[in-house]
């Protein structure tokens, strides 16, 4: 599955969990969205509620905002696509001097 049709998935999966209001769902998604977009994504969990020191916890809020954060991830992977390859880039010496 490429990333773009992930992305479109988790989206409407969010939108299930809003519209049936399952916080016990919206808290599994939650942890997992976290997990695996946390590196991509700057400061994912600081934006969510839960993450927060003395905030009160409000997951559908969060998956709201995740929601959101899904739509402008996928919007910029079709704005700026990265042409993936396999193979192994050759790289040629720029500078007279290397290689001695």
């Amino acid at each position: 599955m490429l990333k773009i049709d992930r992305l479109k998935a988790q989206i409407k999966e969010a939108d299930c969990i809003l519209d049936s209001k399952d916080i016990t769902h919206a808290q599994e998604f939650q942890d997992l969205m976290v997990a695996t977009y946390s590196s991509e994504i700057p400061f994912l969990a600081q934006k969510l509620s839960t993450y927060q020191y003395g905030a009160s916890e409000d997951y559908l809020n969060d998956t709201r905002i995740l929601k959101e954060i899904l739509l402008n991830y996928q919007a910029n992977i079709k704005l700026y696509p990265v042409k993936r390859t396999r193979e192994r880039v050759a790289f040629k010496p720029t500078s007279p001097v290397y290689g001695r």
